[in-house]
């Protein structure tokens, strides 16, 4: 280990100290579509590792994976109630 350089332990544990309490007050005190947007943040960044390792060097190919995505989860999220809007979202991700 590098002098001067923190743990990875250490780093971990600072994640956590700054992202439960964020976590823990969207959940219980934020209205749900504040917790939602939390979720939807954290898919999308997934989505783009997902992607940079299935398309590496395709930006558009990303972009457009990663509005798919974006655009599947708001319409799950806020037309949940609407069989159409859910039909077409599993419809149309696979093709």
């Amino acid at each position: 280990m590098t002098a001067g350089v923190p743990s990875n332990l250490v780093l971990r544990l600072a994640t956590a100290a700054v992202g439960l309490p964020v976590i823990i007050g969207l959940l219980y005190w934020a209205p749900p579509g504040a917790f939602y947007g939390l979720v939807l943040l954290a898919s999308l960044v997934g989505v783009r590792e997902l992607l940079a390792m299935t398309h590496p060097g395709d930006r558009l190919a990303q972009a457009v994976g990663i509005a798919i995505a974006a655009v599947a989860s708001l319409t799950v999220y806020f037309r949940s109630d609407d069989p159409r809007a859910l039909l077409a979202v599993l419809v149309g991700v696979p093709l």
